[in-house]
């Protein structure tokens, strides 16, 4: 069964309050999953977006109990709210704002990683059994020698540092003038994200208090800054370092470069940062994370990955309201 749901105490304590608040600005609805019995085993919220007109988004999602794995029920409720709503499309799963939790993990279950999306086998056989169409795609290429990738991206690096740009430490400049960088990472962001449904306007303090002020909880050693001579910073690659139970593992995690400033390498200027400083760690494996299917980055990380079949695969689905 999917009923309402009632009481927002569920999700206030999976993601906080203000995150879920954060909702409210929009056209947003809570439900649960629920046994026969009434225990709730999974929730889910539809929410729009003004930027995406004719789109109904769901987020949220999370499911604990295989009697749900049929998702028919799920899609005819998806498809009901959005013809009310007077919308087309329906895309998830899809959380609010910038860096949480979506897509739905397809395959890699042998192993799940704090820094990816969740899944299970079972639900990837339920979206496909319910006939929901895939929106995109992503995937993560694990690789065991950090050295034989270095040389792809030597020729951008080099080329960067000849045209001017320069690469900072995150670290070093966030502590030596904190207020200046965030202000610059959030301009970046709304800049280059602004025509994204994976991303929503929020407010600078907001940016703050659910991504940045988090950042400074993690070890950011392997994150760095690109900036142009007259030092404005157009671009960053966030990465980090994952102490597995096989050893330390260097997981490029996001780039981001200034629209202004694409297509002039600087995103394979900052690949080559991050491996020569996880090279200078004595770390020798790496993963290239979340990266689109059919991103020219993906075939690079490829051609080094330690095994093809052990790549990570996530997915977003749509359904189209007829």
């Amino acid at each position: 069964m999917i009923g309402p749901c009632v009481d927002l105490d569920l999700f206030y304590q999976k993601y906080g309050r203000d995150f879920i608040e954060g909702f409210k600005k929009s056209d947003t609805s809570f439900f649960v999953f629920k046994k026969n019995n009434q225990e709730i085993c999974g929730h889910f919220l539809t929410y729009t977006d003004p930027l995406f007109p004719d789109k109904l988004f769901f987020g949220c999602f999370s499911i604990t109990s295989e009697d749900f794995y049929p998702l028919d029920h799920f899609k005819v409720l998806l498809k009901t709210s959005a013809k009310k709503l007077s919308k087309n499309q329906v895309i998830g799963p899809i959380d609010f704002s910038i860096w949480f939790g979506n897509r739905l993990k397809t395959n890699g279950f042998d192993h799940l990683y704090w820094w990816e999306p969740t899944g299970n086998a079972h639900l990837k056989l339920a979206f496909n059994k319910a006939h929901f169409n895939s929106d995109k795609k992503y995937l993560t290429h694990f690789f065991d020698d950090i050295g034989l990738l270095k040389k792809y991206f030597v020729p951008s690096y080099e080329k960067a540092l000849l045209d001017g740009y320069k690469i900072f430490d995150f670290d070093a400049e966030f502590k030596k003038n904190p207020e200046t960088v965030l202000k610059r990472c959030y301009e970046l962001n709304c800049e280059t994200f602004k025509e994204s449904h994976f991303y929503k306007d929020i407010s600078l303090q907001e940016y703050n208090q659910f991504l940045f002020s988090k950042l400074s909880l993690l070890d950011n050693s392997l994150s760095s800054f690109i900036a142009t001579e007259d030092n404005l910073i157009v671009g960053y690659a966030f990465c980090l370092i994952d102490e597995d139970l096989s050893g330390p593992l260097a997981v490029f995690k996001s780039i981001l470069i200034h629209p202004d400033y694409q297509s002039s390498g600087l995103s394979s200027a900052l690949v080559f940062e991050f491996l020569q400083r996880a090279e200078q760690k004595k770390i020798k494996r790496g993963a290239a994370a979340l990266i689109r299917e059919g991103a020219k980055s993906e075939y690079l990380f490829a051609k080094v990955a330690a095994d093809l079949s052990l790549s990570h695969h996530y997915e977003l689905f749509n359904l189209t309201v007829e």
